[in-house]
Formats: structure tokens, C-alpha cells, sequence
């Protein structure tokens, strides 16, 4: 034990003692004996810690601090005692001050203003999403499009749970006529909105369970109402989820609603920070307008931005709403955007271990493997550098394994592409022939493919650590201790329950009231939520048992800023024939069978008797080409075992306003080096046909930002010389061919928005169609 646990474990219990959880408070503490349990006369004692909503939000990096830390991690639900700012300061080695600041509306407006822009800039599929569905709506009320392809092409990513999206898709399938009214109801203003989510919710209830194969529950959670009312009336609603909303009743000192009245509470809480708070800081409304393109809702309420500011504040300890499918991060704290101490861990964000990107031709599915690798080994310089595709770019090139990097470990991504030829001999392991001897015996031996040396190059520097085990072997200790029960309790309502150990090794629980009946928790369930934050049984109970035995059992998960994460992309993959490449390996890429994963799995290759697991820090990012006839014989083995992430085409992208960043872009990247371009001196806004301004300011004319180009006004740019298609849309052309595309064949055939995106006049326009798009048809 630290020589300062004690004294912080005393201190700090009675330092949240004298605090009021809606009060501001200000004392000190006489803390003098510090000094003489240990040494540190050279370094001192001093230092400061800073807690946000129950979590360590900074901390200095000293014996002192990290003792403090440890008896903080050990306090249950400390959210509840001190959800707002609370600061603890050793200054003369003597004095502990205590500073607490509760919750208001106006401490998280100024905190929304701390946070920095690409960690706002990863909400921003939110506006677009919205964007996105405001339009499809106005194609199924004017009639061009049916309600089933409306609503099943919306994408609501994660703002629904996954389990409460295949629900709410399933009568969309199966009976959208019947949907259809439910959904029109859910959206008639002339109602009372309490008694038409009533109507929806008994409406669907009694519609689902006369679906063929539907599930046990209709689940409809209040978030799924919220969504489907934000993307419908964005100026009158927003998102819900019940992590901040909870965190927000506490920090104001309100009581939050029970089950299915939350969200029209909350409804009334933004309704009044909007109202009477928000228009007091127009910095925080033109810096959130600023963020949004012509991709984004423009939320003149901006009710989706009050949900941002509640959502990045008040959600620590629960998962980002990534864009990025079910492959959430925890939560970025801004001391990570700072250089770390010398033994500051790191938290990396959570990605799926294998994924593959599909779509047909031209959507960008190889273009984006950059930005997915990037994100995965590099997300600091990632979430830095999200916009600028050269440094992306760049930065993929500096950390692509070359031969020579196989004994040196400067790369992190490996690249490959499968085609019909491939083999195991290639990808895993095989006999080759030794061509550098020299003489007539040719000489063979046992060659490693690029599969076997990059899984070699990542467990060598893979550094998870992870006690689930130890921690888990002794909350089996503590049942059996106990009496072979032990009684835990409910984290929201704080009603008992008895955890037993079943023959499996799993958990047996118990409510203790009369209607109860025994049920089982997964162990690799309690270690998902560990991991990841994603309940996926039994939520109460399972996040119950997860918190115990993070706060009683010393539970620890983390990844050091050592630890190195590796990236596998496999373009083409559904080319290559499967069982034969990975052949018995195919089993070891799924999470639960690699190192250090519950059902870990080994297998001896066949050419050099070794034994060989695929490690965890391993990524493998794959393409596949939707209109290439060879996806119908992809393996169900290798589906089944990959997270499947859509890219389909995006006319959004050929708008005027894209198209003028898009030529930017193309120009500067060829002309930028260019001397003789240089010394001609011609401004960048005379060779795209803007007007100067007054003065022709020359670092404005060379060096225009993405971000200032695209805002430039629509009518303006669509005049521009590279821009002059007599009255030809490319987005409107790419849409219109794409719709006919999936009513003849399917959106597996659909043409990308990549054959376009250079386009920048009519000739130009011409010779995609005759050399690209129309060979691509026939």
C-alpha cells in the first residue's frame, strides 16, 4: 500500500462530507502531516486534482496524486455526491484547499467552449444526419419516393441502440402500410405530444407481435421516440439519452422522472436552457454555425445544439456517440489533447477488431481504408488532422510497413489486395524456394506470409492490461466467502438483489421480490460492459455487477500509451477464396479467440508445427465491391465474423460548394510546389473567378482554407468558369441515374460519386461518361 492511502482514504471521505451537491463551497484543510509520511522533500507535495461529474478530469502526476486517484476510483458512484467541478489543491506542502462548483446551465456553456473543435467536429453527423432525412422526407411526401424505401434507407446510426433499430425496421419490412400510419400519428402536431407517444407505443406494440419472427419485447426506448421526433422537427425537438439527462436532474438538484416520463422532462429542461440561457453567449451559436456545412441542418433553434453541449459535457463515463457504426470510443477528456506526463495512460478508443467497408464502385471504400487506419493507430493526429487529407495521407505513407520495418516496428499498417491467385502459402505460411544461394541445389524453407508477420510484429508490442480474471476470480471468492450468495444492489433505484455462481462459471442472480425469478448474466457479458460501456442482458443487473467490481474488486482496463495498434487492409477481399487463404485461422480473428480474449484459441500451422493465436491490438479493415458477381460466394464464415459498414454514393459531395473546395484542393495539391506558378504570381481567386477584395490580399489569395472556400455562396460559385455546365446538377444527374440503376437491378450496382468528383466542365463531364460510367454499365 502507497504510504498516502490512508490518509487520503480518511481526508477525502470527509472532505465529500462537508459538501452540498447545488451549492458552491470554498474551504481548506490543515493537511501538515503529509510531509512526514513519506519523502519527498525534493519535489514537494503540492499539486492539484480536478473531478467532473464524478470522474478525475486532471490530476498532477506525482505518489501524492496518484494515491488520491486510487481512493477516488473507490468511491461508488461519487457522481451522486459531487457531480459538479470539484478541485483539490496541496499548496506549502500544508494546506489542502477545496473548491466545488455545482452544475448550471451557464458552467457547461463555458465548458462547451474548452472543448476542442475536432472533438466537437465528431458530433457533426448529427446536423447531417438530420440534413439527410429532412430531405428523403420531402421525396416521400411529394411522392417520389414510397414510405418502406424512405424509412429503410434512413440512416439513424447510433442515436437508436441497435437491438431498438431492428425492432423498429422489422414492421418496415414486413408491414410498412400499417408503419406508415403509426409513424404519420407519431408526427401529427395537432395532438397532445404525451398522448400520441402513448398511441405509438401501443400502436406498435400490437403490431409487432403480429409479425412473423419478431422478438420477445417490442422495445421502444424513450431515446428511439426522441429520435424519430428530432429528425422529423428538429426545431422543436432533439435527442434524448438517459446518461446526461440523469447527470442533469443531479446537478441541479431536480428529481428525474421514472420510466417513460423522462424524456418530456427533459423536453422542458431544454426548452428552458434555450430559451433563457443559450442566447446569452451568441460566441457559442456562431462558433457551433461555423461547424456546419451545406451537409448540415443549419438548427436555426438550435435545439440540436443544446443537446450537443448537455451530451459532450455530461457523459463522461459513458461512450461517445461515434459516427462510426457501433464502434464507440470512451470518452476523450481534454487533458488527452495536451502532451501526457511521463506516466500518463492513455485511453484509446474502442474500434471493431474486424470490419469491412462495402458499396459499389466509386463510393470511396479503398479512399476511406486511409482515414480507418489512420483513426485506429494514430487517433491524436487523426482527430488534429480530420480534415486535411494531405497530412492523412501522408502520415498513412509514413506508417505503411516496408520490408525492412518487419525487424524494426516503425509501421503500424500493412496493405494488401486478395485476388483469385491467393493462398494460404502467401497470406499464412508456406514452403519457398531460397533464390539468393547460389549454385545449382536450390534450397527451400518455411516462409511467413504478410498475415503471420504482422500478427508476430503486433503481439510482440501489444500491451493491454487487463485484470478481468483475477477480478472476477475474486468476486467468486467473495460469493463463496459469503455463504455461496452475495447480496448487491441496483445502481438507479437501489433495490437488493443475490449473485450466485451457476456450474458454468457464470453469474446466477436474484431479485429479492416475490415475482422474481432466477435469471444468468454472461461472464463475457460483465467483461463487455467492462470494456466497451454496451450492456447487452439483463442492463441493470449487469452494470450492477460491473461497477462492484470496478469499485470493491480493483477491476482495471486499460491500454498504455506504449501499448502500438496494427492495421491488416484487404482490399478486394471478397476476390480472394476464402477457406483457402485463412484456412483454420478463420476462427481466430473473431475477439473472444485471440490473445487474452475470454475463449482464447490457438492452432499449430501446418508447414512450421508452431503454435499461433492472432493478437488483440491486430485490426483487419477489408473493401468489397457490391456489383462484383464474386460477393455472392463470399464466405458466411468470414461475414458472420465482420462488422459491415455501408459506403454508399453521396451526391451531397458534388454540390457547387463541394466542387469549388474540390478544385481548391486538386490545384493547390499539384501547383503548390510549383515555381514556375509561383513566380507567375496569379491569385488563387482570380484562377477560380471569385472577385478580390479591396486590398488583394496576397495570403488570403494562396492560402484559403477548406473551411473558409466551402462557405462561399452558392450563386457565387456556381457562375465559376470550372463550374460551367449550362445548367447541368451533378448531384441532381448522379441521384437520377442512381435511382434507376436500383429499380432495374439494386443498389448493389449504384454509381459512385468518385466518377464525378474532378469533374469541372462539360468536356470533362463527357469523357466520364464515355470512358467510365458507360463501360462501367455495359
Amino acid at each position: 500500500m502507497a504510504p498516502y492511502d490512508d490518509f487520503w482514504k480518511q481526508t477525502f471521505h470527509d472532505t465529500i462530507k462537508k459538501i452540498d451537491p447545488i451549492k458552491a463551497t470554498s474551504f481548506s484543510v490543515d493537511v501538515s502531516t503529509l510531509p512526514t509520511l513519506g519523502k519527498r522533500d525534493v519535489s514537494g507535495y503540492d499539486g492539484k486534482l480536478i473531478t467532473w461529474i464524478g470522474q478525475v478530469w486532471h490530476s498532477t502526476d506525482s505518489a501524492v496524486f496518484r494515491s488520491l486517484k486510487r481512493q477516488i476510483a473507490m468511491v461508488g458512484q461519487l457522481v451522486n455526491r459531487v457531480p459538479g467541478e470539484l478541485v483539490l489543491s496541496v499548496q506549502n506542502n500544508s494546506t489542502l484547499m477545496i473548491e466545488y462548483t455545482p452544475i448550471s446551465y451557464e458552467l457547461l456553456i463555458a465548458k462547451y467552449g474548452d472543448i476542442p473543435i475536432d472533438r466537437k467536429s465528431m458530433e457533426l453527423y448529427k446536423w447531417q444526419l438530420i440534413q439527410k432525412y429532412q430531405e428523403s422526407w420531402n421525396d416521400y411526401i411529394n411522392g417520389n419516393l414510397d414510405f418502406q424505401s424512405f424509412f429503410l434507407r434512413t440512416d439513424f446510426r447510433n442515436l437508436i441502440y441497435p437491438i431498438g433499430m431492428a425492432v423498429l425496421k422489422h414492421p418496415a419490412k414486413d408491414e410498412p402500410h400499417a408503419f406508415e400510419k403509426l409513424i404519420l400519428d407519431l408526427y401529427d402536431e395537432n395532438k397532445d405530444l404525451k398522448a400520441r407517444v402513448a398511441d405509438f407505443e401501443e400502436g406498435f406494440k400490437n403490431l409487432y407481435f403480429t409479425l412473423e419472427g419478431h422478438g420477445k419485447n417490442a422495445i421502444l426506448e424513450e431515446r428511439t421516440i426522441a429520435t424519430l421526433l428530432a429528425f422529423r422537427y428538429p426545431e422543436k425537438y432533439t435527442f434524448f439519452k438517459d446518461s446526461f439527462y440523469s447527470v442533469l436532474c443531479k446537478g441541479l438538484g431536480l428529481k428525474h422522472e421514472k420510466a417513460g416520463q423522462k424524456m418530456f422532462h427533459y423536453y422542458e429542461l431544454v426548452k428552458d436552457f434555450v430559451t433563457n440561457y443559450l442566447p446569452k453567449y451568441p460566441q457559442t451559436i456562431q462558433n457551433n454555425k461555423k461547424l456546419l456545412d451545406s451537409t448540415c441542418y443549419p438548427d436555426p433553434k438550435n435545439m440540436i445544439l443544446s443537446q450537443d453541449i448537455l451530451y459532450l459535457n455530461l457523459n463522461i463515463g459513458e461512450k461517445p456517440e461515434a459516427p462510426e457504426d457501433e464502434s464507440e470510443e470512451p470518452p476523450v477528456l481534454l487533458e488527452q489533447f495536451n502532451e501526457p506526463d511521463p506516466e500518463y495512460k492513455i485511453q484509446i478508443p474502442m474500434f471493431p477488431l474486424n470490419q469491412i467497408l462495402y458499396g459499389p464502385p466509386g463510393t470511396g471504400k479503398t479512399f476511406n481504408t486511409i482515414s480507418k487506419a489512420i483513426e485506429i493507430v494514430d487517433n491524436r493526429f487523426y482527430k488534429a488532422n480530420i480534415n486535411n487529407r494531405r497530412a492523412l495521407t501522408q502520415r498513412f505513407k509514413d506508417l505503411l510497413i516496408t520490408e525492412k520495418d518487419w525487424s524494426t516496428a516503425n509501421g503500424q499498417i500493412a496493405f494488401i489486395t486478395f485476388h483469385q491467385s491467393m493462398s494460404y502459402e502467401d497470406f499464412v505460411e508456406g514452403i519457398k524456394p531460397d533464390l539468393t544461394q547460389e549454385g545449382s541445389n536450390i534450397q527451400y524453407h518455411i516462409e511467413p506470409g504478410l498475415f503471420s508477420k504482422i500478427c508476430s510484429l503486433a503481439g510482440v508490442h501489444g500491451n493491454l492490461q487487463d485484470n478481468f480474471s483475477a477480478a472476477y476470480d475474486r468476486l467468486m471468492g467473495e460469493i463463496e466467502a459469503a455463504g455461496g450468495s452475495l447480496e448487491l444492489r441496483t445502481l438507479v433505484r437501489n433495490k437488493p438483489f443475490r449473485i450466485y455462481e451457476n456450474s458454468k462459471g457464470n453469474i446466477k442472480f436474484h431479485a429479492e421480490t416475490d415475482k422474481a425469478t432466477e435469471a444468468v448474466i454472461k461472464k463475457d457479458f460483465i467483461l463487455t460492459y467492462l470494456q466497451t460501456g454496451e450492456l447487452l442482458d439483463w442492463p441493470t443487473y449487469t452494470k450492477a455487477v460491473g461497477e462492484y467490481m470496478k469499485t470493491n474488486l480493483e477491476y482495471y482496463s486499460e491500454q498504455t500509451k506504449e501499448t502500438k495498434r496494427f492495421v491488416l487492409i484487404i482490399d478486394e477481399i471478397n476476390r480472394g477464396n476464402i477457406s483457402q487463404i485463412f484456412g483454420e485461422l478463420i476462427t481466430l480473428i473473431e475477439d473472444d479467440k485471440r490473445k487474452n480474449g475470454l475463449e482464447e484459441m490457438s492452432a499449430i500451422l501446418p508447414y512450421s508445427k508452431t503454435s499461433f493465436s492472432i493478437p488483440s491490438n491486430l485490426h483487419i479493415v477489408g473493401t468489397m465491391n457490391t456489383a462484383d458477381r464474386s460477393v455472392e460466394a463470399l464466405d458466411t464464415a468470414l461475414r458472420r465474423r465482420f462488422v459491415f459498414e455501408e459506403k454508399a454514393p453521396q451526391p451531397e459531395l458534388l454540390t457547387p460548394e463541394r466542387m469549388v473546395w474540390q478544385l481548391w484542393w486538386n490545384y493547390t495539391n499539384k501547383k503548390w510546389d510549383d515555381a514556375e506558378y509561383i513566380a507567375q504570381e496569379v491569385p488563387l481567386y482570380k484562377l477560380l473567378g471569385f472577385p478580390g477584395d479591396k486590398n488583394n490580399n496576397r495570403d488570403k489569395d494562396y492560402y484559403w482554407t477548406p473551411m473558409q472556400t466551402a462557405g462561399i455562396d452558392p450563386s457565387q460559385a456556381a457562375t465559376l468558369a470550372h463550374l460551367d455546365f449550362s445548367g447541368v446538377n451533378l448531384a441532381l444527374l448522379l441521384t437520377a441515374i442512381n435511382k434507376r440503376i436500383e429499380k432495374v437491378l439494386s443498389r448493389d450496382y449504384c454509381i459512385g460519386h468518385a466518377y464525378l468528383i474532378n469533374v469541372g466542365s462539360i468536356a470533362e463531364l463527357r469523357e466520364a461518361f464515355a470512358n467510365k460510367i458507360l463501360p462501367l454499365l455495359q
